[in-house]
């Protein structure tokens, strides 16, 4: 069977190009833009502001902008990568990924992502358009779709239930099970993607005495500019509803599935091994189809968290903002629907009195009571 899914793989298109693959004059501009400074006095590059992430994200978009010029019978071979970067070509490519079913925001990070590749490769040259076409955000050209952007949505009460309820399950199972120990880390995953604005790439991150610091009273995670997303430094305390639980994984769960006690990653899998991002992005998805009923990817968790703090504030929008370390842009859509829920909740209540006053006004002059 193996043998017969490699063989299917193989036949599938490929939609990004490796690097190996590429140019050699891409793979030079590209090499020599992400090559380690050799001095401290070298001029900054842009690469040197990203993290490993976005730099493998930058390399993906590329290929697949490869790809599809390639597929259009477009010459990729050229020696000055911007130059294969036109309206024209971009507009393909745009057209390509909206025919293959990516939703708006995955068009939107792939034109960043693709900016960020030609910054690396030729930061000389000026290809801001990508991102705002004709001066305009593409966030405003390219409207996520209402329906999709609902589903795109988990509440943190549902996620902490769902985390609750695994760590429940690990605690039903041997302590010595692995099963136990998976399910007890991935349960606490769940319930501090509900609690803090943590993303994936951040909170895969986490080792002891770098970002996790365990004071008795209180437990402290905190993050340099150079680990998180937007670049700016991230401290949060463990919620006191959370203490417990992160406490037991630390001083229980955790010491059963590391073999060396210099082994500071604070994520690990029970053979040993680190739980890296891609693997809690999986897990992740893996735990949501199976528990909720809908397979879901960890941003849902931000974009929840924005919805529920529009539903507890939605006189102070930016208070979603300042908690995930985002512009008020992003979160605004979600105070749009909070507003049109409370408007429905109003809507509601005013229709609920109305009938009521209406039925006692029946039963006075009717001496019975009216029918709904």
């Amino acid at each position: 069977m193996a043998r017969r899914k490699v063989h299917d793989e193989a036949q599938k298109p490929r939609r990004v190009l490796p690097e190996p693959n590429w140019p050699a004059a891409h793979r030079a501009l590209w090499a020599a833009g992400i090559a380690p400074r050799t001095s401290r006095l070298a001029r900054p590059r842009h690469a040197d502001t990203l993290r490993p992430l976005s730099i493998r994200n930058a390399a993906r978009a590329w290929g697949a902008y490869l790809v599809v010029l390639a597929e259009a019978g477009i010459d990729i071979a050229a020696d000055d990568p911007a130059a294969l970067v036109t309206p024209d070509h971009v507009a393909s490519f745009v057209d390509t990924l909206a025919a293959r079913g990516n939703a708006a925001g995955s068009i939107r990070v792939r034109l960043f992502d693709l900016r960020t590749a030609l910054r690396i490769m030729q930061p000389a040259q000026d290809l801001g358009w990508l991102t705002r076409p004709g001066g305009v955000s593409i966030n405003d050209w390219f409207e996520d779709d209402p329906e999709e952007a609902e589903k795109e949505i988990l509440d943190p009460r549902v996620l902490t239930a769902l985390g609750w309820d695994l760590i429940a399950s690990a605690n039903a199972l041997p302590a010595t099970d692995e099963d136990a120990l998976r399910m007890y880390r991935n349960g606490l995953i769940c319930l501090l993607l509900a609690a803090l604005p943590i993303r994936i790439g951040t909170l895969s991150l986490m080792r002891l005495g770098v970002n996790v610091f365990d004071h008795g009273a209180d437990i402290l995670l905190r993050f340099s500019a150079r680990e998180t997303k937007n670049r700016k430094p991230l401290e949060c305390a463990v919620p006191d509803h959370l203490l417990s639980a992160f406490r037991h994984h630390l001083d229980a769960i955790r010491p059963r599935m590391v073999r060396g006690e210099d082994d500071r990653w604070f994520w690990r899998n029970p053979d040993g091994t680190r739980f890296r991002y891609a693997g809690i992005m999986q897990m992740f998805r893996r735990v949501t189809a199976q528990k909720l009923g809908k397979e879901s990817g960890t941003h849902v968790s931000r974009h929840g968290m924005a919805t529920a703090l529009a539903d507890l504030a939605p006189d102070r929008p930016g208070l979603a903002a300042a908690v995930l370390g985002v512009g008020e842009g992003v979160v605004d859509r979600h105070y749009r629907r909070a507003e049109i829920r409370q408007a429905a909740r109003l809507a509601t209540n005013l229709l609920e009195a109305e009938r009521d006053e209406l039925r006692l006004r029946a039963r006075t002059r009717f001496g019975h009571r009216a029918s709904d």
